[in-house]
């Protein structure tokens, strides 16, 4: 949106100079009619007219030449504003890809390393959960056998056997 904003405001700018310049022709135009027109009037001779009018024109083409180079170089001045607008553009667009890459980078070796660490979790449980069953099965046979004996014991029963 910023670029966008530059770039009219550049155009603007070179609307009014050409605007300026146009005036400057039209203003040039109208002096050299009225130069030759007093010049005709002035002089009623035919041919003095005829040799002044050359230098009168040559004159006056000179002015219009500069006014077009000034065009010109407005042009060409306003082109490398709106190439050096888009070029600042292209290398913040860029940057901000390259942040973006970054940032996404540091996402994914966070997200990796958090699987690696739930995976860890994960096959420590199972591990002890293993362990834990065994130990549990081991209770319970140590449990039939001592319960079995202790319950013997206190009603009095023997094995016969």
């Amino acid at each position: 949106m910023q670029e966008k904003g530059r770039i009219a405001v550049v155009k603007r700018t070179l609307a009014s100079w050409i605007d300026e310049l146009d005036a400057g022709r039209k203003e040039l135009a109208h002096a050299e009619k009225d130069e030759v027109w007093q010049l005709s009037c002035a002089r009623g001779e035919h041919r003095l007219l005829l040799r002044d009018l050359p230098g009168i024109r040559a004159r006056y083409d000179l002015e219009r030449s500069a006014i077009h180079r000034s065009e010109i170089f407005s042009r060409n001045q306003t082109r490398n504003k709106i190439l050096k607008i888009r070029r600042i553009r292209e290398r913040r667009h860029q940057r901000l890809e390259g942040n973006r890459a970054a940032i996404h980078r540091r996402f994914e070796k966070r997200r990796e390393r958090l699987h690696r660490i739930i995976n860890d979790g994960t096959d420590w449980l199972r591990a002890n959960r293993l362990v834990l069953a065994r130990d549990l099965s081991e209770m319970d046979r140590y449990r039939d056998v001592r319960f079995k004996k202790y319950m013997q014991r206190i009603l009095g029963v023997t094995n016969a056997g």
